[in-house]
């Protein structure tokens, strides 16, 4: 079950951003850095629209990430399907970017609103990752030690979920 502009029971502002991704096929939601983790953007409605996974990626530029996401979404639009493990440098000018899926146990803790979105954690995310300016991703030796923190891997499972 997911949500529509015309839900009678919802405010003006969730009936705004559901009028914004029943126009463009999906909408961006940015999360600001705080002392919790690095800012981070994540689609929700390209499952709906396009039976593709949602994207979610994080530590860049606000403006970059909804960019990147932007990207991806045009790009399924025209039929391509990015799947977990697939690399591709057709989001960022000049770098590859690399997808994982995400851990389920994850989308509460970064995709509320797609959460919501769907009613319940039934549906595929992946996780876009940037490469350092030597081109390796957080998993490949040499890579740049400072943006680690930037990228957190989010395919396990949810600490704060263990007891």
């Amino acid at each position: 079950m997911t949500r529509h502009s015309t839900d009678a029971e919802l405010g003006e502002h969730d009936k705004s951003v559901l009028q914004r991704r029943e126009e463009h096929g999906w909408f961006v939601n940015m999360i600001a850095e705080d002392s919790e983790g690095p800012g981070f953007a994540y689609s929700f409605g390209l499952y709906e629209e396009f039976q593709h996974p949602e994207i979610i990626t994080f530590g860049l530029d606000s403006e970059v990430m909804h960019r990147i996401i932007n990207n991806a979404g045009d790009q399924v639009r025209k039929g391509v399907e990015f799947r977990d493990g697939d690399l591709t440098g057709e989001l960022l000018e000049g770098y590859k970017c690399a997808f994982r899926r995400i851990h389920p146990s994850q989308y509460h803790e970064t995709c509320s609103w797609a959460v919501w979105f769907y009613g319940s954690s039934e549906f595929p995310v992946l996780q876009l990752f940037w490469p350092d300016k030597n081109g390796r991703f957080p998993w490949d030796e040499g890579f740049t030690e400072s943006l680690r923190d930037l990228q957190p891997d989010l395919s396990k499972p949810s600490a704060s979920r263990a007891g």
